[in-house]
């Protein structure tokens, strides 16, 4: 297992093929689906994107990388979605839960560790997170971790666009 930070209830780590069954069935959940803008993955689909993402290094700039939220016993609850820019300035990030594990702090307990390892890990200055606006968990959650609101920007769905500076060295 290639963990990349934990907590008494959350670990974060690469995903991997053996994800895949847990994997597929909240992503194949309309509910779950509903505020992201993914398609419906094959079997044979979504085990070809587990297995590419468990060899592709996080933090590759200009690319996404997929990281999975498991739980103490190793069980995949959800994934995130982090893509470092270019430039190495900013990383975008997108989180999905199961939704057996929605409204328990999970996913509030997973972006904590995951903000604290773009931190660690990547001379990006901000995190930039959208959620869909009918999504208000989503948006509240921004906002509990302490992101700035920037406004609402409409592509497919509107969606509400935040945003959270890299804490000053003290």
């Amino acid at each position: 297992m290639t963990l990349l930070a934990q907590s008494p209830q959350i670990l974060l780590r690469k995903l991997r093929p053996d994800d895949l069954d847990a994997f597929l069935a909240y992503r194949s959940d309309a509910q779950v689906a509903r505020y992201q803008n993914w398609e419906k993955m094959s079997r044979d689909r979504a085990l070809g994107f587990l297995n590419a993402v468990a060899r592709d290094p996080v933090f590759t700039p200009g690319a996404w990388s997929q990281i999975a939220i498991a739980d103490p016993a190793d069980t995949l609850l959800g994934d995130m979605g982090l893509k470092l820019s270019e430039n190495r300035t900013e990383v975008e990030l997108g989180i999905t839960l199961a939704r057996a594990h929605w409204g328990k702090g999970l996913a509030k307990t997973a972006m904590r560790l995951c903000i604290d390892l773009v931190w660690s890990d990547t001379p990006a200055q901000a995190i930039r997170c959208w959620g869909d606006q009918r999504n208000t968990r989503s948006v509240a959650l921004m906002r509990s971790l302490g992101m700035t609101h920037l406004g609402t920007e409409t592509t497919d769905v509107v969606e509400e666009a935040f945003i959270l500076h890299r804490p000053e060295a003290g």
